[in-house]
């Protein structure tokens, strides 16, 4: 895991990439938590993804937390979405171990997110010879 984050890191990309679904299925699910009080229920899932975390681009994990209350006045529920970030390196060891079977996933998506990138940056170049 560290040699792959250290490849990564040294081809530099500076893209930002997530797989599209949190990872219940692969995630262990002491990482999925589901909590309920009265009016109120709480789920929480972690996703894989690459970004830049504590000023370095690593593997990271983010942990969608999604909010279910009943609003007694509109008498419905909303639902209210949280995010934090932590680098996939300091996650429990089941997570990481989890984390490596997506890793061929991920690494696709950052190539998607590159090429992306890699275009856009070449239709501002004509753009810019146009002028």
């Amino acid at each position: 895991m560290k040699s792959t984050a250290k490849k990564l890191a040294a081809l530099n990309l500076g893209v930002e990439a997530w797989l599209d679904t949190p990872t219940t299925s692969k995630i262990p699910a002491a990482d999925l938590t589901v909590t309920t009080h009265l009016h109120r229920s709480t789920a929480s899932m972690p996703v894989l993804g690459y970004a830049k975390l504590e000023d370095a681009w690593q593997l990271a994990i983010k942990e969608e937390k999604i909010i279910y209350q009943w609003n007694d006045d509109a008498r419905e529920e909303e639902e209210v979405s949280e995010d934090s970030y932590r680098p996939l390196l300091k996650a429990s060891r089941d997570v990481r171990l989890r984390a490596l079977e997506q890793l061929p996933q991920l690494l696709d998506a950052l190539k998607r997110q590159g090429e992306a990138v890699l275009k856009t940056i070449a239709r501002a170049q004509k753009a810019a010879e146009a002028l």
